[in-house]
This record gives C-alpha cells, structure tokens and sequence, in this order.
C-alpha cells in the first residue's frame, strides 16, 4: 500500500510540472493621452516602454501606425528596463486620427501595444490683412503772388502730415523756375510746420513755382504750385512836347527820373546805376541824343527825332522801356508819357499850326522867345545911346 501511494504522488508532481506553463516576462509600452492638432503642423508621439526582463536594444523594435502612414519611431533605452519611443508625423487633412504604438522584445518574443487619438482640425482662415493706410502729407503754397523785377519775393508754405513728423526727417525744396532752393524747415508741433525761402526775379514774366516738401522716414511726398507775375520796374516819365506830329522831323524830349532807381523800395540796395541809356527805347526807336542831369536826384534826358517812333494819330501815350543794372544784373524798367499824336497832313492846317512840322503851341512859344531876344537886344542899344559920349556896339559917327 505504502508504494502504491508513494508512485501515486510522484506521477501527480509530474503532471503538475508539466501542465503549468512557464510565466512570460511583462513588456507594457504607454503612448500616452490623445493629441489634438492643426491640420499642416507636425504631432509628436513620445510613449515609453517597461519590460521585466533585461533588455538589449539590438533586440527592440517598434512601430507607430498612424493610420494613414506607418512609421519606425526612435527608440532610446533608459536603463535595463526602461525607454521611450519617439517619432513625428503630419496630417494634412482634419480629422479624427488612431494612432497605435507597438514595442516588441525579439528575444523574448514579448510584443506591447497602446493606442491614442489624434484631432485634426482645420486652419483657421486668417483673415486679409487691411493695406496699410499711406502716410497723408498735404502742402500749401499759398496763393499767387505779384512782383517787381528786382524786389523780393517770399514764400511761406504749411504743411500738414498724419504722422507724427521729425524735423530730423523732413526735407523741402522750392522751384522758382530760373532756379531751386531748400528752404528753411520749422516745425510747429508734432503734425504741422512752415516753409519759407526768398527769391529775386531779374526778368518781367509769369513764373509756376512749386513747393515740395517730403517726409524721408515714411516716404510720403507733397506738392503744391502758385504762380508769379512779375512787371518791369515802374519809371516816372516826362514828354514834351505834349502834342505830337507823325510828319514831324522835330525832336521829342523824354525826362526819366531815376532817383527811385537807387535802392528800389529796399533800402540795403545801393548799388544800382542805369544802364546803356542807348538800351531805352519807344517802340524800336533808341534816342538820338542823351543827356543826364542830377537834379531832383538824377534825371536821364532822351531825345527822339519824332519822324523814326512810327506814331498813330490818336495815341495817348509812349511807352519807354529799358534796363537797371543792380548787383544782381540787368533790371527791366518801364514808364507811360501821356501825349497826344496828330496827323495834319490832310491839306488843312490844325488851328495855331504853322505847317513847319511844329505843333503850333510849340511854335507860339518859340516865337515869343524870339521876340523877347529881339526886345531885350533894343533896349540894350538903347542904353549904349543913351550913354555920355557912348555909342552902340556897332555904331559909327
């Protein structure tokens, strides 16, 4: 009996032994919570893995299906149980994505697996970006302006800018026509400022003069135009005779005063002169002859023989022009004489003319000069007469 129970419990430890299955090392991989994204931006899996056994790395692999692609992740051991997995992917289209991460021990056959979701949205549309709007800057010139040739003429400009200006970065220029300046800059506050410069137009005309001012930080540019008229410099003239005759050969007297010459309306100016009197003409008749005489401050004397001005009968007036040489050059100068211009020549005599090319008040003056020679040299004899023992010049006994 007692081998029978003997052999009986034998067998079973037998059966047991070999009925029991050897117990497998554990291997857990962890991938992590889900994941949401952009769609285009790149989404990092990072999990870890644990393995009971010790574990050689040549003997890990591992993979991340992320459902559209598959990947072999990274993978780097921490120790003799332990690492991570780590691999990147991109989605490029919105949606709800399963990503698993597997880790397998080849040498113990042991294989891991953890899954995680992965929300794809879409882009956020960004929305157009408005232009940015341009820097305004706006200069006023000012109105138009008249002046005399040889006077000054001043500009003063505004301006006026959206941003805040820099004295530092603004420039100006103005153009006068003949030439251009930088005038001078001053800024009123952080928007606003004046523009001002002065200029010297030698030559009567009508000039467009631009003013332009720019902010060099921003770039912005203004401009603006005003016109100049210019007239020669006004000349106070004198004509005698008053009353004139197209077939006259007589001579015509022209007194210009030049005495406002000498220094205009500026009292700095002081040298000036006239110039070549032959410069002035009526018409394009230049004097015969030309005297100057220093009374009431200087007076040019222009003789014009009346037959070379080509006058129309009913003129009322000559107009003669010329130059001023200034230190700056030559100024043009003009001045009006009122006459009156006849034409006797139809065979009638006008009333008081004599028919010698004289007009007669003209020719009456003369006549009573001549009569008060005539008088003055009687009764001149006439003393000489009435002298003791005297005789005139010219008397013999």
């Amino acid at each position: 009996m007692r081998h029978d129970a003997t052999v009986r419990i034998f067998s079973l430890l037998i059966v047991l032994a070999v009925a029991v299955p050897a117990v497998q090392a554990a291997l857990v991989v962890d991938a992590g919570g889900d994941r949401t994204a952009l769609a285009g931006e790149p989404v990092i899996i990072m999990a870890t893995y644990c393995d009971d056994d010790a574990v050689d790395a040549l003997n890990l692999s591992a993979s991340i299906n992320w459902s559209t692609a598959t990947t072999k992740p990274e993978i780097m051991p921490d120790d003799d149980h332990n690492g991570t997995i780590q691999d990147t992917y991109t989605y490029l289209a919105a949606g709800t994505y399963a990503v698993t991460v597997e880790v397998a021990n080849n040498a113990t056959n042991a294989v891991a697996r953890d899954t995680l979701n992965v929300t794809v949205s879409p882009q956020p549309e960004v929305p157009e970006e408005e232009p940015d709007v341009p820097s305004t800057l706006v200069v006023d010139a000012g109105g138009d302006r008249t002046a005399l040739a040889g006077e000054q003429v001043t500009i003063l400009a505004t301006y006026n800018g959206t941003d805040v200006l820099d004295a530092l970065n603004m420039s100006a220029s103005i153009n006068w026509g003949p030439a251009t300046t930088e005038p001078e800059i001053a800024l009123d506050d952080d928007h606003n400022g004046t523009i001002q410069d002065t200029y010297t137009y030698l030559t009567a005309g009508t000039y467009a003069v631009t003013v332009e001012v720019v902010d060099n930080a921003t770039g912005a540019v203004a401009c603006d135009t005003l016109n100049v008229t210019v007239s020669p410099q006004s000349m106070n003239v004198k004509v005698v005779p008053k009353t004139l005759n197209q077939k006259s050969n007589g001579v015509m007297t022209v007194f210009v005063s030049i005495a406002e010459w000498f220094g205009f309306s500026d009292a700095d100016r002081t040298d000036v002169a006239a110039a070549d009197p032959s410069e002035f003409k009526i018409g394009n008749t230049t004097p015969e002859k030309v005297n100057f005489c220093m009374k009431d401050g200087g007076t040019l004397i222009l003789k014009y023989r009346q037959a070379d001005l080509d006058l129309a009968a009913g003129d009322g007036n000559l107009t003669v022009t010329g130059n001023v040489t200034t230190e700056n050059g030559l100024v043009p100068v003009v001045g009006n004489g009122a006459v009156s211009v006849i034409n006797p020549g139809n065979g009638k005599k006008e009333a008081g003319d004599n028919g010698d090319g004289y007009a007669g008040n003209a020719k009456v003056k003369e006549n009573a000069k001549e009569k008060e020679k005539v008088k003055e040299k009687d009764q001149k004899f006439s003393e000489e007469q009435q002298k003791p023992g005297g005789k005139a010049k010219g008397q013999t006994r």
